[in-house]
């Protein structure tokens, strides 16, 4: 990692331009019951898992992404706005009216009832290849106990973990164990109800004796599961399950190899793979990518629903498309250099023990993900941070919460040059 990192990363909360287009400051009206304060902006800055640069952040996503909005904010959004007469013909919805104004919107009538007329189409405003990443697959449901429902997946399933394998990416399985027995009952098993055990069609539970068990394609091997990379759950978002202190047990393990980016392929479409994508983007920082052919479903719910998710959540892909990126990527844009040890320059005592900490994390603590190089000057460099990271908090103690952010977002870009 070149000596001019540490050198922006140390300096630019105090050297951060503040876009001045008038459109990016919007008139506001901070209150109990208006916009955001001042001071409720810096808590959730600092606390905010899902926001880039938070304390408590897991995806370690942190992109200029004011600069960005400042450069292309008055520029068309790739959207599509449909009129009544075209989304109704594409979800089979009868139109009972002409458009008219009710309450401010212009409505239709329809046989699902009051519609706005122009409805419009939104999908990921990404492409994978604009920035270095830490991508990592996790591969959800691929059970036994489900062969009969999404086992025509497992061809498509394998070229993805195939992809990741081979160019060392970390990969990740989830399988659901919920019995019929064990006690640990919720609101899930209350919405589906004391029926279809017997009959095997209750989805909350499963079955088979080896039902929990990947299919013998997908498996992870001995090595995988060791490095811990099996996680056995209880919940359909596969963030929900926890440790002993109630802390997200496979959010720890994206934090702690610096994961931002989080390929999801298995099982079911609906369920476990919609409550997952809506918590790791909104909650946790994550950009989500769904290899189409490799997510299912046994219900009709299935293109519902990637529909859903790529409207709000998901980018879809092809898996061609996803093994063509795995493959002709150089590896430090799959998995850039460094990112587990870098942190982000908060002002404060806390923020100070953190990077010292993480240096040394950094010198000491690799993944089979990545090779240790310059451990000797990560040591070195360990002592020599917390002295440099008081200089540049009481040269940028002035500064906002969102300055801060934004010297964070060009810390996270210099490491590209690694």
């Amino acid at each position: 990692m070149p000596i001019n990192y540490w050198i922006v990363a140390l300096t630019l909360q105090a050297a951060t331009a503040t876009p001045d287009s008038p459109w990016m400051h919007p008139p506001e009206t901070p209150s109990a019951t208006g916009d955001f304060t001042q001071a409720e902006r810096e808590i959730i800055a600092r606390a905010d898992p899902g926001v880039e640069g938070s304390d408590t952040a897991i995806g370690s996503a942190v992109t200029p992404f004011r600069a960005r909005l400042a450069a292309h904010g008055n520029e068309d959004m790739n959207t599509k706005t449909l009129e009544p007469e075209e989304w109704s013909k594409e979800h089979n919805i009868k139109l009972l009216s002409k458009p008219y104004m009710f309450h401010g919107t212009s409505v239709v009538d329809t046989d699902h009832g009051i519609q706005p007329a122009e409805q419009v189409v939104y999908t990921a405003g990404y492409t994978l290849q604009e920035r270095p990443r830490r991508i990592a697959l996790l591969c959800m449901d691929m059970m036994i106990d489900y062969v009969p429902y999404v086992g025509y997946m497992i061809p498509e399933a394998q070229k993805v973990v195939a992809a990741f394998r081979d160019r060392g990416l970390p990969v990740f399985w989830s399988n659901y164990l919920r019995r019929s027995n064990d006690g640990l009952y919720s609101a899930l098993d209350r919405f589906y109800g004391p029926t279809g055990v017997v009959s095997g069609l209750n989805p909350m539970y499963v079955y088979a004796e080896n039902g929990g068990q990947t299919v013998p394609e997908l498996a992870p091997t001995d090595e995988e599961v060791k490095l811990g990379r099996v996680l056995k759950s209880a919940h359909l978002n596969k963030f929900a399950d926890v440790d002993e202190n109630s802390n997200s047990i496979f959010a720890a393990k994206l934090q702690e190899l610096g994961v931002d980016t989080l390929v999801i392929i298995g099982a079911w479409t609906e369920d476990c793979v919609f409550s997952t994508v809506t918590d790791a983007v909104d909650r946790y920082n994550l950009d989500i990518v769904l290899p189409k052919e490799a997510v299912g479903t046994a219900t009709p719910d299935h293109f519902p629903g990637m529909e859903l998710m790529s409207s709000g959540w998901a980018k879809l892909v092809s898996v061609q498309h996803m093994v063509d990126y795995l493959k002709s990527e150089a590896k430090d844009k799959l998995w850039q250099p460094g990112r587990k040890i870098a942190d982000h320059l908060h002002g404060s005592a806390v923020g100070i023990t953190r990077i010292s900490r993480l240096f040394l994390q950094g010198a000491s603590q690799t993944t089979r993900e990545e090779a240790t190089v310059g451990r000797p000057l990560m040591i070195a460099l360990a002592a020599a941070v917390p002295l440099a990271a008081v200089v540049g908090f009481v040269a940028g103690s002035r500064f906002s919460a969102s300055a801060r952010q934004s010297s964070h977002a060009e810390c996270i870009l210099s490491q590209a040059d690694e």
